[in-house]
């Protein structure tokens, strides 16, 4: 049995607004084994707040958790462009990302996130 690693880039350099949020497109997770998402942004030189990495959750992909089955926290680091992978457990069927932007006064930029899914 080979196993086989899919990257797929499911949200791409988009700008988060101040105190808002981008949540991916779908993946389907359902045959895998093992799975990763990335998240790779920039903050603004002036902010003071970071930003967090939530996974959302579906059997149907159309009914997504309200609340994130789980997260990490994104420290701020002003002006630099930093990156976060949280492992995920695949036994969900369908799973998006969602970048939450903390900072009340400033915009993170250049929002890309990433997922690798691993078969077998």
């Amino acid at each position: 049995m080979a196993i086989a690693k899919t990257e797929s880039t499911i949200q791409t350099s988009t700008t988060i607004n101040t105190s808002g949020s981008v949540t991916s497109s779908a993946l389907d997770c359902s045959s895998g084994v093992g799975c990763t998402i990335t998240a790779n942004l920039t903050f603004n030189a002036s902010a003071t707040a970071g930003a967090t990495l939530g996974i959302l959750s579906s059997p149907d992909d159309t009914n997504y958790d309200t609340l994130v089955l789980d997260q990490v926290s994104i420290p701020v680091s002003a002006g630099a462009t930093v990156q976060v992978t949280l492992p995920v457990n695949p036994s969900v069927k369908y799973l998006k990302a969602k970048v939450s932007n903390l900072d009340a006064a400033y915009t993170i930029t250049a929002v890309t996130i990433v997922a690798v899914l691993t078969t077998a």
